[in-house]
């Protein structure tokens, strides 16, 4: 896997909403609901983490899950499109 880092983009507004969050990007005018897992995964970006990184905090806490790396990966992609979040090299993980 690459080692790119992503990082929050810090214009992001985050309210919490029940068990999942509202995240509101003014760059882009846009609101996105977050469940559980994609909220843990954007509360980590306060700082640069790399995909191996997020992968292996996820598997840390939750055990071997089939499909994780899958799964983050596209959360990542997600959260990139929507301008939720900065891939630091600008590229989309295949």
């Amino acid at each position: 896997m690459e080692n790119v880092k992503f990082i929050a983009v810090k214009e992001i507004e985050i309210t919490d909403f029940g068990e999942e969050q509202i995240v509101f990007n003014p760059n882009k005018d846009t609101v996105h609901l977050l469940n559980r897992t994609s909220s843990e995964i954007l509360a980590l970006l306060n700082e640069p983490k790399s995909l191996d990184n997020i992968i292996g905090l996820f598997r840390a806490k939750y055990g071997d899950i089939k499909e994780l790396d899958e799964d983050i990966a596209e959360i990542l992609n997600t959260f990139t499109e929507f301008g939720v979040v900065e891939r630091l090299d600008n590229k989309s993980i295949s």
